[in-house]
């Protein structure tokens, strides 16, 4: 919710627009994450870089579920396992 480049209120406002429109959008804030947190740049003390790790797999997460509930995916497997 740090984001400095695209304000919450802008994602929200697309995403009352993109459902307006009929289409399927769902935008996910995280507290504390900032613009780009998913790429996975760590900068901040181990429990900061601990927190980004979680939003990086809830992010692949929410992404393969969604992909799932569109039909595009036919079933959702936990993204942490493709990391072990």
């Amino acid at each position: 919710k740090k984001d400095h480049l695209i304000p919450v209120a802008t994602a929200l406002k697309f995403q009352e627009i993109m459902r307006g429109l009929g289409n399927t959008c769902e935008v996910l804030l995280y507290d504390g994450g900032t613009h780009g947190f998913f790429n996975g740049n760590r900068t901040g003390s181990r429990s900061e870089n601990r927190v980004l790790a979680e939003y990086f797999f809830q992010t692949l997460q929410a992404a393969e579920d969604f992909l799932v509930k569109l039909n595009l995916l036919e079933t959702s497997e936990e993204v942490r396992d493709y990391f072990d």
